[in-house]
């Protein structure tokens, strides 16, 4: 008889055991989630426009400008955001009397936006064109402009931005006539910080203990 207590005993601690490390081992599962999150920081674009430069009578630069650059945008904590980039433009001239049928050189961008909540962005930009002030009028060899851009900001894919909008400039550095250029801006840029994953414990569920009850009968 005292045997057989001993292994009921020792066989109710081993169940007790087995659950205890059931329970342990539920309490370390955990699940995942990705979290979209708005752009912050510094994150690459690279831009491309094209448009029309105007003119009057005694101005011949009209023309066809293209550009295609690399901007680095800083998004601030508040509603601003600002670029900086490098790249090439080209301008195609149509007039006659055009000191240049096309003109290619580098060039400077800044910019500085507001950014509503509708994901509209308006504000400041300005470019600058090496070398390229003979071609539009200037009266250094650089050609500078100055304006008003808006651009419309939306996700194409995870971790993907694009920027669409427009720009209306006049140039600041001209011999006295009006140079005005408008173009359509597209922005394409990485966003690392689209999603990120964030980790929650599951909840414990105690397992039920199986029924081990053990009928013990004494010898006679």
């Amino acid at each position: 008889m005292k045997s057989t207590i001993v292994l009921a005993s020792l066989l109710m601690l081993s169940l007790n055991s087995f659950a205890d490390q059931n329970v342990n081992s539920s309490s370390l599962e955990f699940s995942k989630e990705s979290v979209e999150m708005a752009p912050q920081g510094l994150l690459p674009f690279i831009g491309f426009g094209g448009g029309y430069t105007g003119n009057n009578d005694n101005v011949p630069v009209e023309g066809t400008p293209v550009s295609l650059k690399l901007l680095g945008s800083y998004y601030l904590a508040q509603p601003y955001v600002f670029d900086a980039g490098f790249g090439i433009s080209n301008q195609q001239f149509s007039q006659s009397g055009a000191k240049d049928t096309a003109a290619t050189g580098s060039s400077l961008e800044l910019a500085a936006r507001y950014r509503f909540a509708n994901a509209w962005q308006a504000g400041l930009v300005a470019n600058h064109l090496f070398e390229m002030g003979s071609s539009y009028a200037a009266s250094q060899g650089d050609a500078q402009f100055i304006g008003l851009q808006a651009l419309k900001e939306f996700s194409i894919a995870k971790g993907w931005l694009a920027r669409v909008g427009g720009r209306a400039m006049t140039e600041t550095n001209n011999t006295g006539e009006m140079v005005n250029m408008y173009m359509i801006d597209l922005q394409l840029g990485w966003n690392p910080h689209a999603q990120t994953t964030t980790v929650k414990s599951a909840a414990a569920v105690a397992p039920q203990a199986p029924d081990c009850r053990i009928t013990i009968k004494s010898a006679r």
